[in-house]
């Protein structure tokens, strides 16, 4: 799964196994997805493109709500949670912000009330 693009791609494509899929859904580099094309040819990997919002364009009610249902029973088994680097009460907005355009950090910065 990759979120980033450019050079990234490429990096992610040689973890996959022969005959792989590798899913992008964002370009946070700012360049378009770089795959060699022996890659493609030798490997017989594929690369497609996910757009959430064309998914719930095309999802029906049930398979929103069976996402949703999956979703919070991983979070609540704790198989899926986000790091959280920091967090900060609503009065403390501006360090959070300024944290946050620091850029590198190991999680979520959160705000509380």
């Amino acid at each position: 799964i990759d979120a980033v693009g450019g050079e990234a791609t490429e990096r992610l494509a040689r973890c996959l196994g022969e005959g792989g899929t590798l899913v992008n859904y964002g370009a946070m580099s700012g360049q378009p997805c770089q795959l060699a094309p022996a890659s493609f040819v030798f490997r017989d990997l594929t690369l497609r493109g996910f757009w959430l919002a064309r998914w719930f364009r095309q999802a029906t009610p049930q398979q929103q709500y069976t996402l949703f249902r999956e979703l919070a029973q991983a979070i609540e088994s704790g198989d899926l949670h986000a790091r959280v680097h920091a967090t900060f009460g609503i009065d403390q907005i501006r360090e959070a912000l300024q944290l946050a355009a620091a850029g590198e950090r190991d999680g979520k910065i959160l705000l509380t009330p």
